[in-house]
């Protein structure tokens, strides 16, 4: 690989963004720790109107540690006159590969890509969505995946539904999790309980996501209201915005629960909300990773999810956590009574979690297999 700062390989990024959740999350994780020795690192975000305020910490952030970042709007689920400028602004820039993320992003990157001259394209898949499902977009994303020489997938499971869903052929593809940076996590040590009016004996469950259908929140209120009836102490903590929040908060009230529940809103940093859980829930319907999973275990809590996709290669049932049939209250509630009623079961299970972090899902590896993936193209 080249050293010398004149002769680094050039890499584009590409994400359209909204907001910042797991696929945004995991790509700071990733151009933070990618090496910069080797890689001259740009992020193309693409934006629906003017930069969002709320993308601020997050381009500040990575320009910090040394990634280019520039944004473009994009006005149209499909923008004709964006590939233009995109296809002009990589040819500018000489990029040596283009990775995209995202559907938006992954159809109007690679076409970009095409006009520039460039076929080193790389897309990463980051969810199973159900939207993909439909002919059209399958359509459009099986094109796509055509003049892409890597396909990234974050778990076996979001490989094996681009395959099934899209056709797309599994030689394409790589598997790489996501990682996180275990020193990002320290030690647990969190006033939030204070300021929450939460005394430090009380068990606090918590979950961290958007607050949409995927997520499941529903089932999990509808688990805790018939916990209560059994254990009137406890508390539950949700964090997250979305467009789902006036809707649950209306069913915590008519359940009678809204006074233990704390809707806590969207966090750039949720660490101190895992800091001060006792038990982390995530009853999603589907989910292509879930990088609130390895947040979790950062912390060496239990964890109690849905037996789907990329979930059952994270959490093993009956080792770092239970897993139930997504959908479902009783189950759910049956997973949940075992946890608040076993205070060494949650260390044990805690303490897996956390040693099945450290093997499998570091933010090194991470890296190490992406930039393996650079190498692959780059140096052949």
């Amino acid at each position: 690989m080249p050293t010398s700062r004149t002769h680094l390989y050039k890499i584009l990024h590409i994400i359209k963004m909204t907001g910042v959740s797991g696929a945004e999350n995991h790509l700071y994780s990733l151009l933070s720790g990618l090496n910069k020795e080797s890689f001259d690192l740009t992020l193309l975000i693409l934006v629906e109107k003017k930069t969002p305020e709320s993308l601020g910490w997050y381009i500040q952030a990575l320009e910090s540690v040394g990634v280019k970042v520039v944004t473009m709007v994009i006005h149209a689920s499909f923008d004709p006159l964006l590939l233009n400028r995109m296809a002009s602004f990589i040819k500018r820039n000489g990029f040596h590969i283009v990775h995209t993320h995202l559907i938006h992003a992954d159809l109007h990157g690679t076409a970009a890509a095409m006009l520039a001259g460039v076929r080193n394209i790389i897309s990463s898949k980051h969810n199973t969505n159900p939207f993909r499902k439909k002919p059209f977009y399958a359509f459009l994303d099986r094109r796509a995946a055509k003049y892409q020489k890597r396909i990234i997938a974050i778990s076996e499971a979001v490989k094996l539904f681009f395959h099934k869903e899209e056709r797309i052929p599994l030689a394409k593809f790589e598997v790489i999790p996501y990682g996180i940076d275990l020193s990002a996590y320290p030690p647990r040590k969190s006033n939030l309980r204070k300021q929450l009016g939460i005394a430090e004996e009380d068990l606090v469950l918590g979950m961290v996501a958007r607050l949409t259908r995927q997520k499941g929140h529903e089932f999990l209120l509808g688990a805790f209201k018939l916990l209560l009836e059994k254990h009137p102490g406890l508390w539950l903590v949700i964090v997250g915005d979305g467009e789902l929040e006036p809707h649950l908060k209306v069913e915590a009230i008519h359940m009678g629960i809204d006074e233990r529940v704390k809707f806590v809103g969207h966090h750039d940093d949720p660490r101190p909300y895992y800091q001060m859980f006792d038990i982390f829930v995530h009853p999603s319907l589907w989910e292509g990773f879930g990088l609130v999973f390895l947040e979790a275990m950062a912390y060496q809590l239990p964890i109690i999810a849905t037996n789907v996709d990329a979930i059952k290669e994270i959490i093993w049932d009956n080792n770092n956590g239970f897993l139930v049939e997504p959908g479902t209250i009783r189950p759910l509630l049956a997973a949940l009574e075992k946890l608040v009623d076993d205070p060494v079961l949650r260390r044990r299970m805690g303490k897996s979690g956390l040693y099945r972090l450290k093997k499998y899902y570091t933010l090194d590896r991470l890296c190490q297999q992406t930039e393996a993936v650079y190498n692959s193209l780059l140096l052949n």
